[in-house]
């Protein structure tokens, strides 16, 4: 098959010019959003009503040469011409325009609002007819055979509409609902070219990544620069384009998220990133820029994810020597907090690094869950999947509190210097920066407090959710393979106990519920008195199991008592009348 012919097939694979997005735009940018601004351009129907400034109609010939000076685009007449360029029903905006050219000069009648104003038209330097009005501006130019399309430079914030004469198809008009506008230029393309109306011929070049390819010029003269597509989108520097490509379905179907940025010329690499809000993570992919007139381009893909609204868009990061990068704007990218860390990798290939130095993974965490830490063993970043089902949850570090006696386990959120939502591989994971100091990372936990029955999830493992009977409003979470559980009346303020453990939750004045986690064997527990001459009536509680461990619950009573250790020492789990799990209590948030 030939390179043209796949080109055009290409083309009817729905190739869809792209949209541009400045900073703030792009850093809201969802794929699904990134789809629906793709679809700017205008066909090539007469007169059609344009909405943005970027504006390409018409097909000329593509194989045609450029005429490149502005008598190029002038128009003129060997007798008096007189042609409507817009006539439509209503009042409001610009109702009518009807141009009048004589050999000597040339005159416009229009109606704007209603008002009938007649302007003198005037040859502007790039060989265009202007009709500055005094509520619109008409103008009009010989459009040249080899153009596909044409672009007024600058776009007037007014901007009304662009097209071809219908009683003269090689003659153009734009018409700006602004009073006395000066357009500067008119910028054409067509095949593969871009030069304007006042005589300069674009620098162009290819820029490509993952089997995205696209044509990137520079119009030194004018100060512009941009990408080709099925028109000329213009792109200023420190902004970018964003786009989803699909392969033809021969070629599989498959589409891919892009992001290409005009860079300052010190750029020398590029990086791609996500955008997600507060955070310069991404997936590692590192492009060298390609120099054109006074900037450079740069442009980065990645496979594009299921779910289209439910991530974050790509973005790039640029660097002069490979270790300071810096965002489109210019700003230094920070080194410190999750700003300054970078995620390669997916799956279990995962591994994370800071201004190119790698981090250290910590181990044993579980399925869903990673972590590294810095070499001076302080500053950890944990990458956590969360259940889909809870999307108002907050992820929550299991620290072990190696420094204290009492409490050997417990949520630490006290320790979280910087969160956020990062993307790997087209999944959103939740993420945070941890300043543990002598405190050891254990685990996660997805909190959510903000639903009428607040959950807490253990993460790690495929979650157990143990059959407890009758205890009051105590809930426990656990994960299979996951030594800690937790153990909660109110979400926000869980408990976490590590490995084999009984908690007591005081309900009121007189009740507590107890759970414990149970060691290895089948010896039915045995609640042990703190005094060796109190009896408690055996057996108590219920047994039961779920995610290969035993669990055992009691509701029990005890008036008068603020301490329940003051009366009960713990369980006896293999039956030798010692205490095998003390007694430890969960005081809730009052």
């Amino acid at each position: 098959m030939s390179e043209q012919l796949t080109r055009m097939l290409e083309r009817v694979a729905e190739q869809a010019p792209p949209s541009h997005l400045g900073t703030d735009a792009l850093l809201q940018a969802g794929r699904g959003r990134v789809r629906r601004r793709r679809a700017v351009g205008l066909g090539s129907g007469v007169g059609a009503l344009a909405v943005a400034g970027a504006i390409w109609l018409g097909l000329g010939d593509p194989l045609g040469a450029p005429e490149v000076s502005p008598a190029s685009v002038t128009w003129e007449v060997d007798e008096p011409t007189t042609l409507t360029l817009v006539d439509r029903d209503g009042p409001d905006d610009v109702s009518s325009v009807v141009v009048t050219r004589t050999v000597t000069g040339s005159e416009a009648s229009l109606v704007v609002d209603g008002e009938q104003e007649t302007v003198a038209g005037t040859t502007t330097g790039f060989g265009a007819e202007l009709y500055a009005g005094e509520r619109a501006s008409v103008l009009v130019w010989r459009q040249p055979d080899a153009a596909e399309g044409a672009q007024v430079v600058p776009a007037a914030p007014g901007f009304g509409e662009i097209g071809a004469a219908e009683a003269d198809g090689g003659l153009w008009y734009a018409v700006f609902h602004e009073p006395a506008h000066v357009p500067q230029d008119l910028l054409f393309h067509g095949g593969g070219a871009v030069w304007t109306a006042g005589g300069e011929v674009a620098e162009t070049a290819v820029v490509a990544h993952g089997g995205v390819e696209r044509t990137v010029f520079s119009l030194s003269g004018l100060g512009l620069g941009g990408v080709v597509t099925e028109g000329v989108d213009l792109v200023p520097q420190g902004d970018a384009v964003v786009g989803v490509d699909r392969s033809p379905w021969w070629r599989g179907g498959d589409e891919r998220d892009w992001v290409l940025a005009r860079l300052p010329q010190e750029a020398a690499q590029a990086r791609l990133v996500t955008d997600a809000p507060g955070t310069h993570v991404g997936g590692g992919t590192v492009v060298d820029t390609v120099p054109l007139g006074d900037s450079t381009f740069a442009l980065a893909s990645r496979p594009a994810a299921p779910g289209s609204g439910q991530v974050y868009g790509p973005d790039l990061q640029w660097s002069a020597d490979g270790q300071e990068w810096h965002d489109r704007d210019g700003e230094v990218v920070s080194s410190g907090g999750l700003a300054g860390v970078d995620l390669l990798g997916d799956g279990e290939q995962l591994r994370a690094a800071r201004a190119g130095v790698p981090l250290e993974p910590l181990a044993d965490l579980g399925d869903g869950l990673w972590a590294w830490q810095e070499r001076d063993r302080e500053a950890v970043v944990l990458v956590a999947r969360t259940p889909d089902s809870h999307p108002t949850a907050e992820l929550q570090p299991i620290v072990r509190w190696t420094s204290m006696d009492s409490a050997p386990v417990s949520i630490a959120p006290q320790f979280v210097a910087e969160e956020s939502t990062v993307e790997v591989a087209g999944e959103e994971l939740q993420a945070m920066l941890l300043d543990l100091g002598d405190e050891q990372l254990v685990g996660a936990a997805s909190v959510n407090s903000l639903v009428t029955e607040g959950t807490v999830q253990v993460l790690g493992g495929p979650s157990i959710e143990p059959a407890l009977g009758e205890i009051g409003e105590v809930r426990v979470s656990a994960a299979e393979g996951v030594d800690h559980w937790a153990i909660w009346t109110d979400a926000a303020t869980p408990g976490v106990v590590d490995g084999p453990g009984l908690t007591a939750i005081q309900l009121d004045d007189d009740t507590w519920s107890l759970v414990a986690r149970l060691p290895g064997g089948d010896a039915d527990p045995v609640l042990v008195p703190r005094e060796a001459d109190m009896t408690v009536e055996q057996p108590l509680g219920a047994t039961s199991e779920s995610g290969g461990t035993r669990w055992w619950a009691l509701t029990l009573q005890a008036p008068g008592r603020d301490d329940l250790r003051e009366v009960i020492s713990g369980l006896d789990t293999d039956g030798d009348g010692e205490t095998d799990l003390p007694l430890d209590l969960l005081m809730p948030a009052s």
